[in-house]
C-alpha cells in the first residue's frame, strides 16, 4: 500500500513537471514570435521611408504643425483651445488616413494592418484621456483660486 501512492505522487510530479515545460516553452515560442514581428515590422518600416519620401516629408510638416499648435495652448483658454484642440484631431485624423488608408505595397497581411488600426486608436484614446485629465486639473486650479480670492476679499471687507 505504501507503494501505490508513491507512484501516484510521482505521476503527479510527472504531470506537474509537464505542465511546468509546457508553460515554458509557451513563454518562449511568444517571445521569439514577438520578435519576428517587431523585426518584420521595422524592415517594412525602413523600406517605406525609402521608397516613400514624400511621406516623411508630410509627416514632418505635420509634426511642426503639431508642435506649433501645441505652444499656443498655454497662453490661450476657452474658445481658442477648443478650436486648435479641433484642429489637432483634424491633424491626426487626416495623418492616419493617409498612413493607413491601404496606400501601401499591398504586402501587409490582414493582421498587421489590423495591429496598426488598433495601435493608432489605442494612441488616440491616451491622448484624448490625457486632455480630458488636463482639464479637469485646470478647472479645479481655477476654482481654488476664485475661492481664494473671494475668502480673501470676504476677511479684507470685514465679513
Amino acid at each position: 500500500m505504501t507503494e501505490l501512492p508513491k507512484s501516484s505522487s510521482s505521476e503527479e510530479l510527472q504531470q506537474q513537471q509537464q505542465s511546468g515545460a509546457d508553460k515554458a516553452a509557451t513563454k518562449i515560442q511568444a517571445g521569439f514570435r514577438g520578435y519576428q514581428v517587431r523585426k518584420k515590422l521595422q524592415q517594412q518600416q525602413q523600406q517605406q521611408h525609402q521608397q516613400e519620401p514624400r511621406r516623411n516629408s508630410s509627416a514632418a510638416t505635420i509634426n511642426n504643425q503639431l508642435q506649433q499648435l501645441d505652444n499656443g495652448t498655454t497662453q490661450r483658454q476657452g474658445q481658442m483651445e477648443a478650436k486648435q484642440q479641433h484642429q489637432r484631431e483634424q491633424l491626426h485624423r487626416q495623418h492616419s488616413y493617409d498612413c493607413y488608408d491601404g496606400e501601401s505595397s499591398g504586402s501587409e497581411s490582414l493582421e498587421d494592418k489590423s495591429a496598426t488600426v488598433i495601435q493608432a486608436r489605442v494612441r488616440g484614446f491616451l491622448v484624448r484621456r490625457r486632455r480630458h485629465n488636463e482639464n479637469e486639473a485646470a478647472t479645479k486650479i481655477q476654482a481654488r483660486f476664485r475661492g481664494f480670492r473671494t475668502r480673501k476679499l470676504l476677511k479684507q471687507t470685514g465679513q
